[in-house]
């Protein structure tokens, strides 16, 4: 390898994004040349948004419709060189540049790529699965759901990289919190920590256990998608029949890392936008200040909530796997793991809480199958009066949504519970962990309590007992929570907060950053001490 080339990934186009199949930029194949032909039909077919393509990359991973023989079979991918390697000019037929400022991660030259009937080799096209012959004879891939394998990919990473997100987050709050005072909680005593006070543990301390929570199911997706990476290198989906059970379980794996993180992507994304703004809330005004470090992650989350598909789209492709899965179930057909609740319990039994942790794996299994159930079951009357499935879909896109969301916590809590079975921790940590696992998802049932409540797995009298135990939980925790944040282990230098510092000098930081700032230090330009002598002068 010569490391001599740039690459980026261009698929997304101005007029689609998360509808791969609307795509329009089209690669068709000459047999007399051995060449593919790329071409942008329309203004809507420009390529928009690649990173690293608008200044710097040298060729794209093209995402286009692969046409030959005169058929169409769909988009596939193509390696196209973009700009000159020795004067990095853009090619005959490539009209390339930026798409102009974003609300964020401007470091980034995201840009925007048409062509004008470029050709490129025939082995310009990744033919690892699907292929097409020197005379253009299409040879299609043993399975569709390979080509997911990026996605899956980048998606994984973007649920670890939310975590981080959220770690980070909560680790600025809870050691400001830690080392603000406040207050008078009882009249002539000192000013207790910030930290001390209820009412701001109920806003931290199930953020730090939600972002437990959101690694450890990351760690888990990461594991999965290494072992179907892994079984596909070792070719155990080559020359199999394709009624082979070991065939069957590597791509149901793949889709269900594809549709979890579908969803997880999503949901979480959007949850941590919000529960970063309660991190910023929990700090007072100095959070609000640029050097709290609060705006350089908002800008992160903000463009991780963005990228990767559209937002509810996403959540509806988890909810079209859900209704598929329940339907299985019904049927008593094999499902994925992670699923194999659906269906089996749609009766009124009501969860009886103990202060039991597998009794909080049972209740959100049995929470998310009956809203399930109901949505499939609202699904269907929606198809008889409507007459048409496409259209009932789209009438009960709001319950479908929150099958979804309800799908993708209760996994997490069903695999923080694993971990917490199968760490090898000491008895004094499982305990803490405990505690945050369990503050979690009673914190997730108080906060969407009306929903299981509808569901009849939970009564009036449990969210009273529930209550109780989410008190608790705070005190019992308050005493781990700055050292929970401590084992994030972001360094200061990565952290980048005056308030969230290390050493607990944030009022120290906070102004030796404001003191030597250029402002201060060279005094006011004579320009703006001319406006400020025009408006004291003025009569206004």
């Amino acid at each position: 390898m010569d490391l001599k080339i740039i690459g980026c990934y261009a698929q997304t186009e101005l007029g689609h994004g998360t509808f791969i199949r609307g795509l329009e930029t089209t690669a068709t194949y000459d047999p007399d040349t051995e060449e593919f032909v790329l071409h942008s039909p329309t203004l809507t077919s420009t390529k928009w948004w690649p990173g690293s393509l608008g200044r710097t990359c040298t060729h794209a991973m093209v995402v286009a419709k692969l046409i030959t023989s005169g058929k169409c079979y769909g988009v596939h991918s193509f390696i196209v060189p973009v700009r000159d390697l020795n004067n990095h000019k853009p090619l005959p037929g490539i009209t390339v540049g930026e798409i102009g400022p974003k609300l964020a991660g401007n470091c980034l030259d995201n840009g925007y790529l048409r062509f004008d009937h470029v050709r490129i080799p025939r082995n310009n096209m990744m033919m690892k699965h699907a292929k097409v012959s020197s005379d253009g004879t299409y040879i299609r891939p043993k399975s569709d759901k390979l080509g997911y394998g990026t996605m899956v990919f980048v998606r994984v990473i973007i649920l670890q990289q939310a975590a981080m997100s959220l770690a980070a987050a909560t680790t600025i709050a809870v050691r400001y919190s830690a080392i603000r005072h406040q207050s008078e909680m009882v009249e002539g005593e000192p000013e207790p920590q910030i930290l001390d006070y209820e009412a701001q543990q109920c806003k931290l301390f199930p953020l730090v256990s939600a972002t437990l929570g959101i690694f450890f199911a990351g760690l888990k997706m990461w594991d999965i998608y290494i072992d179907v990476y892994t079984r596909m290198q070792e070719g155990e989906l080559g020359g199999m029949p394709e009624v082979n059970s070991e065939k069957h379980m590597v791509l149901n794996m793949i889709l269900f890392i594809y549709n979890f993180t579908c969803e997880s992507c999503m949901h979480f994304r959007l949850v941590l936008k919000l529960w970063l703004q309660v991190c910023r809330l929990a700090c007072g005004g100095h959070g609000y200040m640029k050097s709290s470090g609060f705006a350089r992650i908002y800008g992160l989350l903000t463009a991780a909530c963005t990228y990767e598909g559209e937002n509810t789209v996403l959540l509806l492709q988890t909810a079209r796997y859900l209704m598929k899965a329940y339907q299985e179930a019904k049927c008593g057909r094999p499902v994925q793991s992670s699923v194999s609740y659906l269906g089996l319990s749609e009766g009124e039994n009501t969860y009886v809480y103990g202060h039991s942790l597998s009794d909080l794996v049972f209740l959100y299994q049995q929470a998310t199958s009956s809203i399930v159930a109901t949505t499939a079951k609202r699904l269907k009357l929606a198809t008889m009066k409507r007459g048409c499935a496409a259209l009932a879909w789209n009438d009960t896109a709001f319950h479908l949504i929150k099958c979804a969301k309800f799908y993708s916590q209760c996994f997490l809590v069903c695999n923080y519970y694993n971990i917490l079975k199968t760490a090898e921790v000491s008895d004094a940590l499982r305990l803490v962990l405990s505690d945050a696992y369990e503050l979690y998802a009673l914190y997730w049932i108080r906060e969407n309590s009306g929903d299981f409540l509808r569901s009849k797995k939970v009564t009036p009298d449990n969210l009273d007992d529930i209550d109780t135990r989410i008190e608790d939980l705070l005190v019992s925790l308050r005493p781990n929570i700055v050292t929970i944040v401590d084992a994030f282990d972001i360094r200061d230098e990565c952290l980048n907060s005056v308030l969230g510092c290390s050493d607990g000098r944030a009022y120290e930081r906070l102004c030796d950053r404001v003191f030597r700032a250029p402002t201060n230090i060279r005094g006011m330009k004579r320009e703006d001490l001319e406006v400020v002598k025009e408006i004291r002068q003025s009569k206004l």
